[in-house]
């Protein structure tokens, strides 16, 4: 494990057989650990070893995993480059399924490049290509799910052992439509090396373009890719995948006619035996406080009203502004957010919603028989009640000791501030005599600085202590604000520390001026004041 060797050396002085034997109780050899602890001066001292042959690299543990498959899966790139370059690793090529999945799965992109470079993927069987085409998709892989499809279009189409499709897999992955580093954009500007189009497009939007491509098939008739983007619609809807829902919807606009989750649900919509839950790509949004998917409704046209009207939850009778009186789910909710700034966004939400359905919604009752507003009020009571109260002082004892604190902070630099310009209106006032300039001005010029040290400083905690109370419920950024605030007192005593070291040092070093320091003709314990006497006459004589 330590990569040693010259340790592993006197061993196999001993017995040479002993590379070869498995060391572990699930079959691994020395060459299995030091591959997945990434040793590879060690692996390559073992790869050129006499006793060892080719079939000792590719030798599988209990577990079916080969020296490659560990150096894959901990992304070891260098040990995967020294055991397929050295002449005895040739039996590991070409690189198969296992050892580029399990580098796939862990995200290691360069590794899972050079494997698949030293693969022979055109042989594999559909299922497994699609596999790692899949995998790569999910781990955020950039650049080798659209050489695969450059190369191996009808992966579009096929589904993996999981029975998902490449653009499945895509639009659960949100991440993959994010934008460019700023840096990289620049270079981009600068130095072009592609067409402007293409520079300014995400890992997701490029493959999306060529996945959307070479799924549609002219043999395929509307009602199939309508229900295959539909499923795709609501999946990335679910997922809050807005960029993928934008390029579905300029790909496939007829997909808006088909917003339902239930395909059937207008023709449904007066059966008895209707779905239970009829919702648009718009009731998932206003579920998930999605609000870049809800704003669509309004690049839509009158199509809304349709969707609105019909949209809505045939067991309970909600309808679309009944949703949005609903709390979300706790992990849609932004921790950074106090409760005060989370009552403000859902009043938002409801409002918004408001603002695009029929006014005949807002006096729908629903199964309960509560109309949006009042079914917003009780869901939204607790909340509402948590927010007031910490509007208002705090009752926590976290919050009774920061406004104690407060309270006392703020008597103290108020005292201390009053004593400050007392101190200095006195020296305003003096009459500058010889005597105020020895004693009185010193002491009142070190009281006036010592008072306004004291009522910075008290004043700065009172800040900070009715900072926390009134801004800080849920905003980690408001409490860094407030104690940012601290420096301002060590800020004045760097300023103010030159004088106030002279004044302290004239003020107090005077008393003990011009006074017998005792360091002369000091009489030792076992002297004789006599003849210390008679031998200061005798040196004088």
């Amino acid at each position: 494990m330590r990569g040693d060797w010259e340790a592993a050396r006197s061993i196999i002085n001993g017995g040479p057989e002993s590379l070869k034997k498995s060391i572990t109780m699930t079959g691994e050899t020395a060459l299995h650990l030091a591959a997945a602890s990434g040793h590879t001066l060690f692996v390559k001292n073992w790869l050129e070893h006499d006793n060892i042959g080719g079939e000792d690299v590719a030798h599988p543990n209990g577990k079916v995993v080969t020296a490659l498959g560990f150096a894959a899966a901990t992304g070891t790139k260098p040990v995967a480059q020294e055991i397929l370059s050295h002449p005895k690793g040739n039996r590991c090529k070409p690189v198969g399924f296992k050892p580029l999945y399990m580098a796939a799965l862990q995200g290691y992109g360069s590794m899972t490049n050079y494997l698949y470079s030293e693969s022979n993927f055109e042989s594999w069987n559909h299922t497994d290509q699609s596999t790692l085409l899949n995998t790569c998709i999910s781990s955020g892989i950039d650049n080798l799910p659209q050489l695969i499809i450059q190369n191996f279009s009808y992966l579009a189409r096929q589904k993996d052992d999981n029975g998902e499709t490449p653009l499945a897999v895509l639009a659960r992955k949100p991440s993959a439509f994010v934008e460019r580093p700023f840096w990289e954009r620049v270079i981009n500007c600068v130095f072009p090396r592609q067409e402007e189009e293409v520079q300014n497009k995400t890992t997701g939007h490029l493959l999306f373009g060529k996945l959307w491509k070479h799924y549609l098939q002219p043999e395929q008739t509307v009602e199939e890719i309508i229900s295959y983007g539909s499923q795709l619609l609501y999946s990335a809807a679910d997922c809050g995948n807005f960029e993928f829902l934008v390029q579905l919807l300029n790909s496939c606009p007829e997909l808006i006619y088909k917003a339902f989750r239930n395909t059937e649900a207008l023709e449904n919509m007066e059966n008895t035996e209707a779905p239970e839950n009829i919702e648009t790509i718009f009731h998932i949004a206003i579920r998930n406080r999605d609000e870049d998917t809800f704003n669509l409704i309004h690049e839509i046209g009158a199509f809304k009203n349709l969707i609105t009207d019909y949209g809505k939850d045939t067991g309970k009778k909600n309808n679309i502004l009944h949703k949005a009186a609903l709390l979300p789910d706790k992990n849609r909710v932004k921790p950074k957010w106090g409760t005060a700034l989370r009552v403000r966004q859902e009043i938002l939400w409801y409002k918004a919603v408001e603002s695009v359905v029929s006014p005949l919604f807002k006096d729908m009752r629903n199964a309960d028989g509560l109309t949006p507003h009042e079914l917003f009020l009780e869901q939204h009571e607790e909340l509402m009640n948590k927010g007031e109260k910490e509007m208002k002082v705090p009752e926590k004892k976290d919050g009774a000791t920061a406004f104690k604190i407060f309270l006392v902070s703020e008597a103290i630099a108020m005292l201390f501030s009053s004593a400050s310009i007392l101190s200095f209106l006195s020296i305003l006032i003096s009459s500058y005599t010889e005597g105020d300039f020895l004693t009185y001005l010193p002491i009142r010029l070190l009281m006036g600085m010592t008072t306004l040290f004291i009522a910075i400083t008290a004043m700065m905690i009172s800040f900070c202590s009715a900072f926390l109370l009134t801004h800080c419920h849920g905003l980690a950024w408001a409490l860094s604000l407030g104690a940012s605030f601290a420096f301002v007192p060590i800020m004045f005593i760097c300023l103010a520390s030159p004088l106030l070291t002279a004044v302290v040092h004239s003020t107090f070093r005077s008393f003990f001026m011009f006074k017998s320091r005792k360091r002369l003709f000091q009489h030792g314990p076992e002297q004789n004041p006599i003849e210390s006497n008679h031998w200061f006459c005798c040196v004088r004589d």
